[in-house]
């Protein structure tokens, strides 16, 4: 009895001391397992400027710092474990990676790409102001995300119906007068900026004479004039002629010119998923091999203009087909893919069609 009670004696020490072992290594365990978490997926993206947030499965620390290639972004953690970092990106591909530190130990998010789907280079807008007969022409930068120089150099559109010399052409600020027996109409002056990697963009500023003299064209306000006559016509490519093509709609031009066409509007030339009118694009960078080249779409234009009417293209940014790449990750990452809100989803579950 005294050795059975001897050994129920000192059971209770040698358990608790195995409970508490167990408590540390649950403990470590949970430090070891903390994680943290960017909730974005990776993707191309429209916009430098995006909002990341994140979140740490236990509250371990109460800020961290989010790095974009290599740039700190420090963050503070809220009690419900989440944060959130503005951040600007740059050119190209874009690593972001969240890091906490725990009791002297670094965690960090798996990384983050973001691509910007455009190549960087500055934006400028091209203006006019009249005096008299004195035109002064202005460029201004509105966005340079480089910080690049930029050097300016203007000319006049060979449609003017009036050449005239330009004062300062390789400047932002150039000028020149338009004579008293300048006809009347628009006249127009293209600006190009150029920085030294040889990026160029290109910005054009407006001049109406009337009888009321020289005015400004502003944007905000006043309309092209070609717009108040023009007869357009529509064109829906694939049955303009039985199973028509680009180059069908080029064979066409000369006798829609002749019946006072003056402008071709062109359903949309995109690629897509099932053709047809072409509203579902599925790459609005592709054109629609079914309709053509894209050598053949330029010389429907050419020829276009070349009979003096003008090209509109249906352009439909507003929504995309399902299959395009952005919609199907949308399906299949939920709310954390970056193109989850690019989509309105009430209509589709009214409908019975998946989110």
């Amino acid at each position: 009895m005294s050795k059975r009670g001897e050994r129920t004696r000192g059971a209770p020490g040698r358990a608790a001391r195995i409970y508490s072992a167990a408590i540390l290594f649950v403990i470590a365990g949970q430090l070891s397992a903390a994680t943290i978490t960017l909730n974005q997926k990776d993707a191309v993206v429209w916009s430098r400027d995006q909002l990341i947030t994140g979140q740490v499965d236990t509250l371990i620390a109460s800020s961290g710092v989010l790095y974009l290639n290599g740039f700190s972004f420090p963050f503070t953690i809220s009690p419900s474990k989440t944060f959130t970092v503005s951040v600007r990106l740059g050119s190209g591909l874009n690593r972001l990676v969240a890091t906490i530190d725990s009791a002297g130990v670094q965690l960090a998010s798996d990384t983050l790409r973001y691509t910007i789907g455009y190549r960087l280079r500055p934006e400028i807008y091209a203006y006019g102001t009249a005096s008299g007969r004195s035109v002064t022409l202005h460029a201004s930068i509105i966005d340079n995300p480089e910080s690049s120089a930029v050097a300016f150099q203007w000319q006049q559109d060979s449609r003017n119906q009036l050449q005239v010399s330009l004062v300062n052409p390789a400047d932002s600020i150039a000028s020149l007068v338009l004579p008293a027996d300048a006809p009347g109409g628009e006249y127009y002056y293209q600006v190009t900026g150029t920085t030294p990697p040889g990026d160029s963009v290109k910005a054009r500023a407006c001049v109406r004479i009337d009888s009321a003299g020289i005015s400004p064209f502003n944007i905000a306000t006043d309309h092209a004039q070609w717009i108040d006559s023009a007869v357009l016509y529509g064109i829906t490519p694939y049955n303009f002629v039985a199973r028509g093509a680009f180059r069908d709609v080029t064979a066409k031009i000369p006798e829609l010119a002749s019946f006072g066409v003056t402008g071709l509007w062109i359903q949309p030339v995109y690629s897509t998923h099932s053709g047809g009118q072409g509203y579902d694009v599925v790459d609005l960078f592709g054109v629609r091999t079914d309709l053509g080249t894209e050598g053949e779409l330029r010389t429907l234009v050419q020829s276009a203009h070349a009979h003096g009417l003008k090209v509109l293209f249906d352009f439909v940014p507003n929504h995309t087909s399902i299959y395009h790449p952005y919609a199907q990750d949308a399906i299949l990452y939920g709310a954390p893919s970056h193109y989850y809100n690019f989509y309105e989803r009430a209509t589709a579950r009214r409908r019975g069609l998946r989110p």
